[in-house]
């Protein structure tokens, strides 16, 4: 029997309650935190006593995070255009074809295309 188990079944017996009504509230925390984070209109922070403070920050938030290395790509579109075409082998010899391509990544939400294309600019442009 694990340590947990033991800890629930005492406080079952110590409060007369069935011990799953005591797991339920042991483990409800958990169950609150996951709830209020997976939430992306919630941004207040959970505290869960003993254990910590739980936030989700903004910049983790992949909807967020996407919305950032678009702009980073959409700063420079020369360079962008450049590593797009010479490195990463895109067929485009234009700005207007690279933001074709950009715009279409960030529509259909494909994330993985355009965290490809900013982390080969981040490497060129060192």
């Amino acid at each position: 029997m694990l340590k947990q188990d033991i800890i629930i079944r005492d406080l079952a017996a110590k409060y007369k309650k069935d011990p799953r009504i005591i797991e339920a509230i042991v483990y409800s925390p958990l169950k609150f935190t996951k709830r209020v984070i997976e939430n992306p209109q919630d941004d207040r922070p959970v505290r869960i006593k003993y254990f910590g403070v739980f936030v989700q920050k903004p910049i983790f938030n992949k909807n967020t995070r996407m919305k950032k290395l678009l702009e980073d790509l959409r700063k420079d579109m020369k360079l962008t255009v450049f590593v797009m075409a010479s490195i990463l082998q895109f067929p485009v010899s234009n700005e207007e074809q690279a933001k074709h391509i950009i715009d279409l990544a960030e529509e259909t939400d494909d994330f993985e295309k355009i965290k490809m294309i900013w982390d080969v600019l981040k490497e060129y442009s060192k």
